[in-house]
């Protein structure tokens, strides 16, 4: 038997597509630990591992859920699950793309060195383990107000490699609190380049 059909004889729901939980050869359940009843779908089971993980509160016993969801006696859950067979999951092959490098990667300019430390890394630490690189957006050494109107889906990171940024590196820890958008960032440099 397989354990969705335990589930269906149970009356239990769940579900195996259609959330962001969902994998492919998972079957999503609410989790009796953290979450009854919340249709968060945060406890996976395998169907090829035979096993139970909630996304939130980690590894739970099978035989422990199962009790806990259907407040069947142990003896009558381990009944149930005896003989529990695996299911062989088919892998579809993710497509694969191609990394492109932007222009103007280089080392890290000391700005994103300062925006790393002020969040607690150590910028060689991440250097050394990550590779990461810095990228600014300069035109000639200094900002053009057009480079940065409509810009999006941008960091600090990205704009932080030139002078002005240097200069209001401060200005901008001390006035943009955590909610702070990029958006906010952008406006407040054009508002200091007018």
């Amino acid at each position: 038997m397989i354990f969705t059909n335990i589930l269906k004889a149970l009356n239990i729901e769940y579900i195996t597509e259609g959330h962001h939980h969902c994998r492919e050869g998972w079957v999503q359940l609410d989790c009796p630990f953290c979450a009854k009843d919340s249709k968060g779908w945060h406890l996976g089971y395998s169907l090829e591992n035979n096993f139970i993980h909630c996304w939130r509160c980690g590894p739970h016993s099978l035989i422990d859920t199962l009790m806990e969801i259907t407040d069947l006696s142990f003896r009558e859950c381990k009944k149930l699950l005896d003989g529990i067979e695996s299911v062989e999951v088919e892998r579809k092959e993710k497509p694969k793309g191609k990394l492109i490098i932007p222009k103007g990667v280089k080392k890290l300019h000391p700005s994103h060195i300062r925006y790393l430390r002020r969040r607690g890394f150590d910028a060689r630490d991440i250097t050394n383990l990550w590779k990461i690189k810095g990228i600014g957006l300069l035109v000639g050494g200094t900002f053009e107000k057009d480079q940065l109107r409509g810009v999006s889906n941008y960091s600090l990171a990205h704009i932080s490699d030139t002078k002005l940024l240097k200069d209001l590196d401060d200005y901008f820890y001390e006035n943009l609190n955590g909610d702070s958008t990029f958006e906010d960032m952008v406006s407040l440099i054009l508002e200091e380049m007018e």
